[in-house]
């Protein structure tokens, strides 16, 4: 379990992943040793996975964003094969399992709508996918995946 003073740092993470040991202990009250031992546990309990920067997709050319949902067979060991093989699709973001009409759940980031439909033909070629229905985004009103982190971390 985290304490107080461990929410502060994640809190502050969130707000700059790049702040020093030393940054983060002025924000919080604490040494700069105590910081840093705190985030060495922090990342061996698996509560800290890994630093990474967030790049702007569409300056970097990938403006279209779509998510497929599929219909797919109930049996396990294609579903393993599929998972497998859209794993390997670099224009997939997310595979997220569903409950509900639909079976699974994909985020697709591309440059545009010919590289789309080329993905939509490799997803016709895989045996488990029975249906997919695709959604493209054309306006985001909000990404903020730490909003939730930041609510739990406040309590």
């Amino acid at each position: 379990m985290i304490d107080k003073k461990d929410k502060k740092i994640l809190l502050n993470l969130l707000v700059d992943g790049r702040s020093s040991y030393s940054e983060i202990g002025r924000n919080v009250g604490m040494t700069r040793q105590s910081v840093y031992s705190r985030m060495k546990s922090l990342k061996r309990k698996g509560i800290i996975e890994k630093f990474t920067v967030e790049l702007n997709k569409k300056e970097l050319g990938l403006k279209l964003k779509a998510f497929v949902f599929i219909v797919a067979t109930p049996v396990k060991e294609l579903r393993k094969e599929a998972e497998k093989r859209l794993k390997n699709l670099p224009e997939i973001s997310q595979i997220n399992y569903l409950y509900g009409q639909f079976d699974i759940m994909l985020e697709i980031l591309v440059e545009n709508i010919d590289e789309l439909t080329e993905l939509l033909r490799k997803l016709q070629e895989i045996t488990m996918i029975k249906k997919t229905e695709t959604f493209i985004v054309y306006e985001t009103a909000k990404y903020s995946p730490e909003d939730p982190l930041k609510r739990i971390l406040h309590e």
